[in-house]
């Protein structure tokens, strides 16, 4: 009888070993998934950070008040791995300064009240952009909006870069 009881006891022990062994797996697995999860890094100079979670393939935009049209701008960007982003596409209302429109910047297209220059294929490791709030700059990325503008007092550089989440653990604070 004695025997059984010890038999029985080494098994619930054995179950629980793989238990324990299985939760502690999972738990690396997914801190390590967790971890490398490719993300956008968008900080200020003044040390202020959102971080929104992202894949390769991923779409997000920058739109914005051009300075001189006073109408709305959208750049278009696609993430493609870490450190690297691809400027896809523009899309303004007007003609006019600083604003692209010869063919060799990409495919021009009209649809409604807006110009498309598309297959822009401009690649960047970091975006940097100065956040004014006159040009009211957002970022939209995974049905998020992002106030650029509204992340600092007044006149603060951005920063956007795509990378591991990891990245928030090595920068230098």
């Amino acid at each position: 009888m004695l025997e059984g009881v010890k038999g029985r006891l080494a098994g619930v022990r054995a179950k629980t070993l793989l238990g324990i062994s299985c939760l502690v797996v999972g738990l690396i697995v997914g801190g390590l998934f967790l971890a490398t999860r490719l993300c956008l890094f968008i900080e200020t100079d003044q040390g202020k950070e959102v971080t929104i979670p992202v894949s390769k393939g991923d779409t997000f935009s920058l739109k914005y008040t051009h300075s001189v049209q006073k109408t709305p701008v959208a750049e278009i960007f696609t993430v493609v791995a870490a450190d690297e982003m691809i400027l896809d596409s523009t899309v303004y209302r007007t003609y006019g300064v600083g604003l692209p429109f010869l063919p060799g910047e990409g495919r021009f297209e009209r649809q409604g009240d807006n110009f498309i220059l598309t297959g822009l294929g401009r690649r960047f490791a970091k975006v940097a952009v100065h956040a004014g709030s006159e040009a009211g700059l957002v970022l939209e990325a995974d049905n998020m909006v992002v106030p650029l503008y509204a992340l600092h007092e007044g006149g603060a550089f951005v920063t956007i870069r795509v990378k591991p989440y990891y990245y928030r653990w090595l920068r230098n604070p």
